[in-house]
């Protein structure tokens, strides 16, 4: 039998994508054809029962009777398309008269469960009366599970959820079923109600209902998976779609805050914004306030919005002719509500003093001195009279106070200066809280935040680390950041070294930093001849000064072999069984002497080996490396592990140990014969279906399916097709008239 070569299908899904294998290795469609006839016999009927999953195929006597005066043959026996039924063995038998013969018939594994009832016709010659025989059985798996193709919920406009369902899981087997898990997938928006514990059975012939809630986070339409895991001969993991949708009607608008406004700013006007925030188109049909208010609603209604589109309306605010606060609630309403839309306007009329001022008072830093600094913030009347201050207080610091004599008056629409002193008491950060007090009505207490920092210059940086080095690799430079961490300008004049060598300054000097600016310098590691670690401190000369800034620097030489590689290698995964892969493995000498390879070999499992010899000893010069081809055969499927092992003179590591992994699927096709039986030429064509079954690990992509040779049998199959992992599909054969007698048959690869 020829089978199809597995090649890559566009358009196929990663997860449905053919694996190299040969799929229908082992497809065979029989299809067989005869003559047609009759005879005076008598048949017994026959029922198998019922037959479970490991019982097929189920042999039973059928016994035929000649009642007739002469000698008959019976050559043959039908059944209707797709039957299980077929005779095994008796066919074809003289009978004599008043004679009987057994015959065996076969019940085969139809594949599915179902009850089966058929009719099987003999052939006799010489021709006489019809002959049949009933047969009956039915097909059982010891444990099954069933489940809705799919669960569908759903949430109306203005319906909050959560919904709930039940699934309804039944075991038609003859066994009782253990459900081991119930897990979701793809969307939280559905939960399994209430939590269950595991496991549990379902008798045969039984049902359990597990609850089901839709609880949607957001509009829209959702998806995800219901797995149940089980003993289920036919569907260990039954996997139910689960779909819902969430429509929404949602209108959002923000509140209107006027703020003060004094008598000459009336008629006063504010943008009100409304969102279409749902997933359906919404109308804004009337907005309305409450009895007799100071505010109005300029704009045309209705106002049709679109999912997130938004729209702008004026809402005036009218002089009320006395001082106060004002609100209302602004009603919107719209179609399709699901809840009413209320918005809050609100605004202040005042005619009396009102202050405005900064609320944060900041000075600038202090430079390598104590002495004090005077500052100051502007406080403003927009009130309709003459605002006065009468005091004010500073809280929780000495460094504070404030020169400036009081009372002061500040006219209509006029400012003034309040003068603040710093007088730091040590370095460091200060802060207090300012408070005017005046009679201005929308805030007589005034506060003002006050902050303010003693602080003195200074170079900032991180130690200076060089590693471990080789000696082929010196001299090496590395370059260090200074940050001037001041208010000041940093004029950098000279940099030491506690002990001069082997560490030498690389940047010319001076060097000028700006306040917060930063400055890259360079520092050479000269080869100090010998192996150690070589620990200095860098000492930064700068002016003002205002403190001093050291430096740690740190470094090696060493001279040692240090033999390094990959942590682990992993193989992809085998699908024929007759392929290998080669994976190239480089380990490298990363220390500063050389390194002296004296084994390599590969242990664990016998699908990985050496794909070549290594010769040995390997020397490895610093910085150079080896090159070994590790092989990775599988000859059964699984995963796979082993080790390759290095052995040298690497004073770090002496045994480098690499763990190798791999692993093999399994993949393969199956399906009974198909036989056609003997058909007359007013019966053709005949069609009939024949189903294909994968018993790998792995889903199988058919990407070519036909007949051997010149026949008249064709398929309706449209290639490519998927038949996951455990799973099978039914293909169409058609017999179509030869247009001679005979029998054919063929085969289909």
């Amino acid at each position: 039998m020829r089978s199809a070569a597995m090649t890559h299908v566009a358009g196929v899904p990663q997860r449905f994508r053919p694996r190299r294998a040969s799929l229908l290795s082992a497809l065979l469609l029989l299809l067989l054809g005869a003559a047609a006839a009759d005879a005076q016999v008598s048949a017994s009927n026959i029922d198998f029962g019922v037959v479970t999953d490991i019982e097929f195929p189920k042999d039973r006597i059928l016994t035929l009777t000649n009642s007739g005066p002469s000698t008959v043959t019976v050559s043959a026996a039908t059944v209707p398309p797709g039957s299980p039924f077929r005779v095994q063995s008796g066919l074809p038998v003289t009978i004599a008269p008043g004679a009987s013969s057994p015959i065996v018939v076969r019940f085969s594994d139809p594949g599915i469960q179902q009850q089966f009832t058929d009719t099987m016709r003999f052939t006799v010659a010489p021709t006489g009366s019809p002959v049949t025989a009933l047969l009956r059985g039915k097909k059982v798996f010891r444990t099954s599970i069933e489940g809705p193709a799919l669960v569908e919920m759903s949430l109306g406009i203005c319906d909050p959820g959560p919904k709930d369902t039940t699934v309804l899981l039944t075991n038609p087997g003859v066994n009782t079923l253990v459900v081991t898990n119930i897990t979701l997938s793809n969307d939280s928006n559905f939960t399994v109600t209430p939590p269950l514990s595991f496991p549990f059975s379902i008798p045969a012939g039984g049902a359990v209902a597990v609850g089901l809630r839709f609880n949607p986070k957001s509009a829209g339409r959702k998806y995800a998976t219901l797995n149940v895991s089980s003993t289920a001969v036919n569907a260990p993991l039954l996997k139910v779609p689960l779909e819902g949708i969430k429509d929404a009607a949602v209108l959002v608008a923000l509140s209107i805050y006027y703020g003060s406004l004094t008598p000459d700013l009336f008629p006063a006007t504010r943008l009100l914004t409304i969102r279409n925030a749902g997933t359906v188109e919404i109308t804004v049909d009337s907005l309305t306030f409450g009895a007799f208010p100071p505010f109005a609603v300029i704009g045309g209604l209705p106002l049709v919005l679109q999912p997130s589109q938004s729209a702008d309306l004026t809402v005036r605010f009218d002089d009320p002719g006395s001082d106060g606060y004002y609100s209302d609630t602004l009603t919107i309403h719209h179609s399709p509500m699901c809840q009413i839309l209320k918005v809050l306007v609100a605004g202040t009329r005042i005619s009396a003093p009102k202050i405005a001022g900064p609320s944060t008072l900041r000075f600038s830093d202090r430079l390598c001195t104590l002495a004090p600094k005077d500052s100051a913030v502007v406080i403003s009347n927009t009130g309709a009279y003459t605002l006065s201050i009468s005091a004010i207080t500073l809280g929780g610091s000495p460094d504070f106070s404030v020169p400036t004599r009081l009372p002061r008056d500040i006219p209509t629409g006029m400012s003034d200066t309040i003068s603040v002193r710093f007088t730091p008491s040590g370095w460091g950060f200060k802060s207090t809280a300012m408070t005017l007090w005046s009679n201005a009505v929308n805030e007589p207490q005034f506060v003002v935040q006050v902050f303010a920092t003693a602080d003195r210059p200074g170079l900032t940086t991180a130690p200076i680390a060089f590693g471990s080095v080789i000696p082929a690799d010196f001299p090496v430079s590395r370059s260090v950041w200074l940050v001037n961490t001041g208010h000041a300008e940093i004029r950098l004049d000279a940099a030491t070294f506690n002990i001069p060598l082997p560490y030498t300054f690389a940047s010319a000097l001076p060097l000028t930093v700006q306040p917060g600016d930063s400055v890259q310098v360079q520092v050479v590691f000269e080869d100090p001849g010998t192996d150690g670690t070589f620990a200095r401190r860098m000492s930064l000369q700068y002016t003002p000064t205002c403190g001093a800034t050291e430096i740690p620097i740190f470094g090696e030489r060493f001279s040692r072999p240090i033999i390094a590689g990959p942590d682990s290698i992993r193989f992809a995964t085998q699908r024929c069984p007759d392929a290998f892969r080669d994976s190239l493995i480089v380990v490298r000498n990363t220390g500063g002497g050389e390194l002296l390879v004296t084994g390599v070999q590969v242990s664990g499992d016998a699908s990985f080996s050496l794909a070549s010899a290594v010769p040995l000893p390997a020397r490895i010069a610093p910085r150079g490396e080896l090159a070994v081809l590790v092989r990775f055969f599988p000859l059964s499927t699984g995963e796979k592990s082993g080790v390759l092992l290095f052995v040298s003179n690497s004073s770090v590591t002496s045994a480098l140990s690499i763990p190798l992994r791999g692993a093999k699927d399994s993949l393969g096709l199956t399906a009974l014969p198909v036989d056609f039986g003997t058909l007359q030429p007013t019966q053709l064509p005949a069609t009939l279906a024949v189903r294909i079954s994968n018993h790998g690990s792995v889903d199988a992509v058919v990407v070519d399916a036909r007949f051997t040779g010149a026949t008249p049998f064709s398929h309706a199959a449209t290639v490519p097709f998927m038949i996951p992992a455990g799973g099978s599909r039914l293909v169409d054969v058609t017999f179509g008239d030869p247009g001679a007698d005979g029998a054919y048959r063929d085969t289909s690869a």
